[in-house]
C-alpha cells in the first residue's frame, strides 16, 4: 500500500540513517515529502551516492533473471509460477513472507509475485535499438512495476520479462 513517491522518500530516509548519502533530489535539496507532487514528479537521481534507491527496469530485470546464472526461465527462478509466486490462486488475497517460496538463481526471493515491484524508470516503449543498462528518463506520470503481485489473476503478469505502468502517487494493495 505505497506509492513510488513514498518509497523515493522512503529510500532517502533509510539512506540517513544508515549514514548514506541520499539519491533523490529536487531543487538541489533532498527529497524528504512523499505529499509534495511536484517535487516527487521532478525528483533527480543522483546514481552516484551510496545510498538506497529503486532499481533501473534494466537493473530490475538483470537480477529477475537471474543474471550471468540465468537458466532462462519463464518467472524469476522457475518456469513454473507456483514454485516462485504468490498470485491470485494461491494467496488468500494478502502478501506472504519473503523466502517462503524458492529463490532464483541469484538467491532472490519474490521476484515473481507477492508484491509488485517498482522500479526508477518511466513506463515508455523500448527504443529500437539494442542497449545496455537503459534507463527511460522521459518524463511521464507513469513509472515501471514489474513482477506481479498477490492479487494477478494471470500467469502472464508473473514472467519475467511482463512490465506494466502505475502512476506515480497510486498506492496498491499488491504493490511493495
Amino acid at each position: 500500500m505505497i506509492s513510488w513517491y513514498d518509497i523515493i522518500v522512503w529510500c532517502n530516509a533509510l539512506s540517513e540513517m544508515m549514514g548514506r548519502t541520499p539519491c533523490y533530489y529536487y531543487n538541489n535539496e533532498v527529497l524528504i515529502d512523499a505529499t509534495n507532487s511536484a517535487a516527487c514528479d521532478m525528483a533527480e537521481c543522483r546514481w552516484q551516492n551510496d545510498g538506497y534507491r529503486l532499481p533501473t527496469e534494466s537493473e530490475w530485470e538483470y537480477v529477475a533473471r537471474g543474471g550471468n546464472k540465468t537458466k532462462r526461465t519463464i518467472y524469476s527462478g522457475s518456469d513454473n509460477f507456483d514454485d516462485v509466486a504468490w498470485h491470485y490462486a494461491n494467496s488468500q488475497n494478502r502478501t506472504h513472507p519473503v523466502k517462503s517460496k524458492q529463490p532464483n538463481e541469484l538467491g532472490f526471493y519474490d521476484m515473481s509475485g507477492n508484491v509488485w515491484e517498482l522500479c526508477w524508470d518511466y513506463k515508455q516503449k523500448y527504443p529500437g535499438s539494442e542497449v545496455t543498462d537503459y534507463v527511460c528518463v522521459k518524463k511521464d506520470k507513469n513509472r515501471v512495476r514489474r513482477g506481479g503481485g498477490w492479487d494477478s489473476e494471470s500467469s502472464n503478469e508473473l514472467r519475467v520479462a511482463y512490465r506494466r505502468r502505475i502512476e506515480q502517487d497510486v498506492r496498491l494493495k499488491s504493490l511493495g
